[in-house]
């Protein structure tokens, strides 16, 4: 089923990152039209207040959030991670993609980062679930979140699961030799 039959049959999942004063209103409206919700806040108070049906937000009343469904998680993950040369020297001038291994979750699903002047990286709030962790040289920056694009890093690629709420690390070996 392609994903714009599924927004139509409301079958499609929503994902809202954030439930402070526009993630929160948006994951209401989008249970009240029928779709099942996930609400992702790094705040447990909010996710606390939000479970027992107290609002916090003046766009939302405390009966939209009795009258709606919405699966809420204070459990995001991260990726954490250095990219070094085969002598060991930090690398800073590639590219490092994170991307989901389940085609149908992309685009939303991955992340472009480029490591900092140590080689280190850091990809949060990622939902749990397996990813594939790939570097580049050049990344096209219209086109590197579509499935298409990202298949030509899946054979390079280190794969990783995250787990609710954990920080996994990884080191990659980056080597420009063909």
């Amino acid at each position: 089923m392609s994903l714009l039959e599924k927004i139509r049959n409301h079958s499609a999942v929503v994902g809202v990152v954030g439930l402070g004063y526009v993630g929160l209103p948006l994951a209401v409206l989008q249970a009240k039209t029928g779709f099942r919700v996930y609400g992702i806040d790094e705040v447990a108070g909010k996710v606390e207040r939000i479970n027992r049906g107290e609002n916090y937000i003046s766009d939302v009343e405390d009966q939209d959030l009795r009258d709606v469904v919405i699966v809420l998680s204070d459990r995001s993950t991260t990726l954490t991670g250095l990219v070094h040369d085969a002598r060991g020297t930090p690398v800073t001038d590639v590219s490092v993609l994170v991307f989901a291994d389940d085609r149908r979750l992309l685009p939303g699903r991955a992340r472009w980062i480029k490591p900092d002047h140590l080689g280190t990286f850091v990809a949060s709030g990622l939902p749990a679930g397996t990813y594939l962790v790939a570097l580049a040289a050049q990344v096209d920056d219209l086109r590197w979140s579509t499935a298409e694009y990202l298949n030509a890093f899946r054979d390079q690629a280190m794969r990783v699961t995250l787990g609710d709420a954990g920080t996994t690390s990884i080191t990659l070996r980056w080597s420009d030799q063909p």
